[in-house]
């Protein structure tokens, strides 16, 4: 036997299962030839031991309000506030507000140097040394 016909009984066995009245008339016609060879009859007894563990299989019912409780929590849910509460917002944002201000206005306010701050700490030391600062 072939790999080839090995692998048409395969997908024979996977598309009509074990069960040789389902098959089309040109796969029983294959299985006819097919059914001497070992590899094939164990192919075919390993089929139907799975289709019998399939039907023996006691399936469990699911417990109640089970699709209940996947629409339940399916539902859409509010956004939570990440930063703050509807309450604590305005005034955050209002101390914000306040702080960019009052660095603002001392930074806008503070006269700047004319000198890079490397030298502007020279010049006060050579000032200092002068007698100049007091």
């Amino acid at each position: 036997m072939t790999t080839d016909n090995i692998t048409l009984l395969r997908e024979y066995l996977a598309l009509y299962g074990s069960e040789l009245r389902t098959w089309p008339d040109a796969a029983r016609h294959f299985w006819a030839g097919a059914r001497r060879h070992p590899e094939c009859a164990a192919l075919m007894e390993a089929e139907r031991r799975f289709e019998r563990l399939l039907a023996d299989r006691q399936l469990q019912l699911p417990e109640g309000g089970l699709a209940e409780r996947i629409i339940l929590a399916a539902q859409p849910r509010p956004p939570e506030a990440s930063w703050a509460t509807a309450q604590q917002r305005p005034a955050a944002i209002a101390a914000c507000l306040a702080l960019g201000f009052l660095l603002g206005f001392g930074v806008l306010s503070s006269t700047p140097s004319p000198l890079p701050p490397s030298q502007q700490t020279l010049s006060v030391a050579l000032a200092d040394d002068m007698g100049t600062l007091r």
